[in-house]
């Protein structure tokens, strides 16, 4: 196939009424960039409002590019008049497509999510709110519908608060290995 097509999608998300939501310092799958000038390392998501925006490019023998970002309204730390990064966006490349026996592919993509930019307890729970860092996928089937893949991510958080009260920067490198077993269309 010789053809060039695209996915783009546009979203915008409401989340009316939705008080309590969080992303917080070494709180479970959330961290967070802490400024000097913030009394608590804690960012309140209550109601956000989030925009979204999807595209990915495939191209001939096997080839293809995504991008993402996403932006949510205007959020401050809490008690505090400082405004959090509310931005993320990743872009990425790999070849192949996993349909059937024998099937490869591998991606690479680079991240940078914003510590109040998603619900850090929705999305992709391997690369916490307030991280940056690389992306690499394998997926490779072995039989008709059956995939196994593995990832590793190699990710940084963008500044982070110690014990002292001091932000360093620290890097973390996270690796899985997964099996799926299913249609695959």
């Amino acid at each position: 196939a010789n053809d060039i097509d695209t996915t783009v999608s546009i979203a915008y998300y409401n989340w009316s009424n939705a008080d309590n939501l969080t992303n917080t310092i070494h709180g479970g799958y959330n961290s967070v960039t802490l400024n000097p000038n913030a009394t608590t390392g804690t960012v309140n998501l209550n109601s956000p409002k989030f925009w979204h925006v999807y595209n990915q490019w495939n191209f001939p023998y096997k080839l293809h590019a995504t991008g993402e970002w996403t932006m949510n309204k205007k959020t401050l730390y809490a008690n505090s008049t400082v405004e959090a990064d509310r931005k993320s966006w990743m872009a990425g490349a790999g070849y192949g497509v996993v349909k059937l026996a024998g099937d490869l592919s591998f991606d690479y993509f680079y991240v940078s999510k914003g510590i109040a930019s998603v619900l850090g307890a929705i999305t992709n729970g391997g690369i916490k709110p307030d991280n940056k860092g690389h992306l690499f996928y394998l997926r490779y089937s072995p039989w008709n519908k059956i995939t196994a893949g593995a990832s590793v991510y190699f990710l940084e958080e963008k500044s982070r608060l110690e014990s002292n009260g001091t932000a360093s920067a620290q890097f973390q490198k996270q690796s899985q290995i997964y099996l799926t077993i299913g249609t695959v269309i």
